[in-house]
């Protein structure tokens, strides 16, 4: 048997308290944490997602759209707020997306 590990974890939780300022008050909100090497950068995408759907990586000061490049801090630590919206009243309600990182398994997310 062989066994592979990731040299980069991802972890996904609900987004708790205020949402940061660049991001959609319409958005359904992760938390996004990203473990790795420290100060590794790393690719972050969200794929998978229908049309009228939109998928953004936001920071304090931006918000990616499906794509987002990090480095992680010198603990191997980066955290950013995920967040899926629907942007057209036609698209399904009902959406999985799946997000990815250099060197991680990747998560499929249910919204």
């Amino acid at each position: 048997m062989t066994v592979t590990l990731a040299l980069v974890t991802l972890l996904l939780r609900p987004w708790h308290g205020p949402s940061l300022p660049t991001a959609s008050p319409a958005a359904v909100k992760y938390k996004l944490t990203v473990h790795g090497p420290a100060e590794q950068r790393l690719e972050l995408n969200a794929q998978g997602l229908p049309a009228g759907w939109v998928a953004s990586f936001c920071t304090k000061t931006l918000c990616s759209p499906f794509r987002y490049g990090m480095e992680l801090n010198d603990r191997g630590i980066g955290t950013v707020e995920f967040q899926a919206i629907r942007t057209d009243d036609s698209a399904p309600r009902h959406v999985q997306v799946k997000v990815t990182a250099t060197g991680a398994q990747p998560i499929d997310v249910k919204i």
